[in-house]
């Protein structure tokens, strides 16, 4: 395990009392996804990025991680239409 797998373990405990403060934080969502997809954990990654779009549906950068999750998964159409939607909402 290196050493940026290592500190997403480390901050998980933070990442999971901010959503237990704010559940409705898109953001909180957002960072705990990324931690996941950095420890390799893409399902739970993408759980977290779908939880942030529920919340708030123009976060641009929650549809381009989860993208990224999609095709790290072998799913290329999810992550396309992931892609689109980000460069809809970012005006890429």
């Amino acid at each position: 395990m290196g050493p940026d797998a290592r500190k997403g373990r480390a901050l998980r405990p933070l990442r999971n009392r901010a959503i237990d403060i704010d559940p409705n934080d898109a953001e909180a969502y957002n960072n705990r996804g990324f931690a996941y997809a950095e420890l390799g954990e893409f399902t739970k990654a993408i759980a977290d990025y779908d939880r942030a779009i529920d919340i708030d549906p123009d976060d641009a950068f929650a549809y381009y991680y989860r993208a990224f999750m999609h095709a790290a998964l072998d799913n290329t159409s999810q992550a396309q239409a992931d892609m689109r939607k980000y460069r809809e909402l970012s005006g890429e």
